[in-house]
């Protein structure tokens, strides 16, 4: 008896130890660089928000809300998705992804005088689940003072809204 409780001590004692070191081994929930507009943004947040899409009754579309500030209580109170998507970010980045590697942005910045909204091809998905997407953002365009998308993210599921009736 003595034995087991020596074992759960050190075992205790190595678990406490060893906790703060596998905290720090997690990522962020984005890494990497944004910028839009000239414009960088400062994503240290994500959350995965799943919603009916605006324009076809009955598809469901994943938005990805990326920012400094972790703005999830105000996030998990909206009672719509167009709350989530359009009325909660004041600062940062949201992105639906496409399964066919597209995305659409609308990004804010209390720098910048007006949302900036752009879609191109760019995103691969390494996780795309109900409760999960994980990808890459990789987009590089040229011209004059292009926006330049290079994240790594990984957003859990915040919430989700029931689709529209067709």
């Amino acid at each position: 008896m003595r034995q087991n409780v020596r074992v759960a001590c050190l075992l205790a004692v190595f678990l406490a130890a060893a906790s703060p070191g596998l905290a720090q081994q997690v990522p962020p929930p984005v890494q990497g660089r944004a910028v839009i507009a000239g414009q960088p943004f400062d994503l240290r947040h994500a959350w995965l928000i799943r919603g009916p899409d605006a324009f076809e009754p009955g598809k469901m579309n994943a938005f990805i809300v990326m920012a400094p500030d972790d703005i999830s209580a105000d996030l998990s109170k909206c009672p719509t998705v167009k709350c989530a998507i359009w009325d909660v970010l004041k600062n940062g980045v949201i992105l639906q992804p496409e399964k066919d590697g597209s995305f659409w942005i609308r990004a804010l910045h209390p720098r910048l005088a007006k949302e900036q909204q752009l879609s191109a091809r760019g995103w691969t998905a390494s996780i795309d689940q109900d409760v999960r997407v994980a990808g890459r953002l990789r987009w590089e365009p040229q011209g004059k003072d292009p926006p330049i998308l290079d994240l790594t993210i990984d957003a859990a599921l915040l919430k989700s809204y029931p689709a529209d009736p067709p």
